[in-house]
């Protein structure tokens, strides 16, 4: 018998040695092309998870419509730290996730950061203080769209209607490009959400005290500076659904993510279109998600 001498072993481990260096190697390339490839969230539901996540970073979770919002598509961790979770508003915009901080700003500004879907939400391609003041941080709703930041101010305005501000994301923020006392009234605030569309015009989606005992889609158009009403429906939802979920205008429907007192225990997708004013229901679908992830981030459609 040969005697196994520490050089002897060290000889005899150095092919599998060799072996395992390979592999961990291609591991690490397969690893990074998979970092690499672009996260292509449209025509799904979105939950960006903010708490409780398993990379230490908010992550994006996607789910497509094709599938019945069942198979995933998007999957991963971005370069934001969970640690921001409570500062502000999250929100994908075309394949982007943004990040509105609206507290704990160094700037003392409403802040704009966000990471590109094209780099799997690893490269940061916006970092910018806003003309936006901090101080209006719970005044309103605030939401990206294309890249522009925009804020719905609802309440404590100057002229007792509800307002709409905008900032040019292509000015970094720091350019001005509305600000319009609207045709709504601030006294409807309490009763529903307020959200712009991809074409700039702004949605009331009224979930209590309606006169129809439907949820209603109002909407002002941005041409007549917020003046000229566009939408003014009642639709196939209940009122007694207005605190389960999330509601959204995707297009011009109005969908509903349901998470509290579903029947199927999971997150559900509900829509109505908005070519027969809310009255004909398109989607109605229970997700891949469970209920209970609803504590740990915020649900869109895309």
């Amino acid at each position: 018998m040969i005697a196994r001498t520490p050089l002897l072993n060290r000889w005899m481990r150095a092919p599998f040695a060799a072996a395992f260096a390979v592999f961990l190697t291609v591991a690490i390339l397969v690893m990074g092309a998979s970092q690499a490839q672009a996260a292509d969230v449209s025509n799904s539901l979105v939950f960006i998870k903010t708490y409780h996540t398993g990379t230490g970073t908010v992550e994006v979770h996607a789910f497509s419509r094709a599938s019945g919002y069942s198979a995933r598509q998007v999957g991963t961790g971005s370069g934001f730290s969970t640690r921001d979770d409570g500062n502000g508003v999250w929100q994908i915009s075309g394949n982007d996730l943004y990040f509105i901080k609206l507290w704990s700003t160094g700037s003392g500004r409403v802040e704009v950061h966000a990471y590109s879907g094209a780099s799997n939400y690893q490269t940061k391609i916006v970092a910018a203080a806003s003309g936006f003041s901090a101080q209006d941080a719970t005044n309103g709703t605030w939401q990206i769209v294309g890249r522009d930041l925009y804020f719905i101010k609802s309440r404590n305005t100057g002229s007792g209607r509800v307002e709409v501000h905008a900032y040019s994301g292509a000015s970094n923020y720091q350019t001005k490009i509305i600000a319009s006392a609207t045709a709504f009234s601030t006294q409807d605030d309490r009763y529903g959400i307020w959200q712009m569309d991809a074409a700039g015009n702004l949605y009331f989606i009224k979930t209590w005290n309606t006169g129809t005992g439907t949820v209603e889609v109002h909407a002002l158009s941005r041409s007549s500076n917020y003046q000229s009403r566009i939408v003014g429906c009642g639709s196939g939802f209940s009122t007694r659904d207005a605190g389960n979920g999330t509601w959204q205008i995707l297009g011009n429907d109005l969908y509903f993510i349901k998470y509290y007192s579903t029947g199927s225990g999971r997150v559900e997708v509900h829509a109505y279109s908005g070519q027969s004013c809310y009255k004909t229901k398109i989607i109605a679908s229970p997700s891949a998600l469970s209920a209970y992830e609803s504590v740990y981030g915020h649900f869109s459609v895309h």
